[in-house]
């Protein structure tokens, strides 16, 4: 194969993987099943946070992995200030099985996305 074939075929492959990704993120999820969990540090929690939620900070997600409970397929909510923190934790429950989980990014977001449909 000729080496502008290969290139195509690279950005093709890399546009469906970024594709599929997207449309996986944007998966409805059912807010009176989620579970939304803060995962910024006990502090941040305490200043502000989403009512209802459970506060796992990102660095004590692994070890308190049990709180979630069993059903790895129930909705899970992450959050925190801006999504990174989130993201991290969203990776990390997925590693663990949790095969429903979503960044919001920041509360702000989250606020904003539950507010704007029900169900989400």
């Amino acid at each position: 194969m000729s080496p502008v074939k290969n290139i195509i075929l690279a950005c093709f492959l890399v546009l469906a993987c970024v594709s599929a990704s997207s449309s996986k993120e944007k998966k409805k999820i059912d807010w009176d099943k989620a579970i939304i969990v803060d995962v910024c540090s006990q502090w941040e929690f305490r200043q502000k946070h989403y009512p209802g939620a459970v506060n796992i900070p990102v660095d004590e997600i692994e070890g308190r992995i049990k709180e979630l409970g069993k059903d790895k397929e129930k909705p899970i909510v992450v959050y925190c200030a801006s999504g990174v923190r989130a993201q991290e934790a969203k990776e990390t429950l997925n590693e663990k099985g949790f095969s429903n989980v979503r960044n919001a990014g920041s509360l702000e977001e989250l606020m904003k996305d539950k507010n704007s449909e029900l169900k989400y």
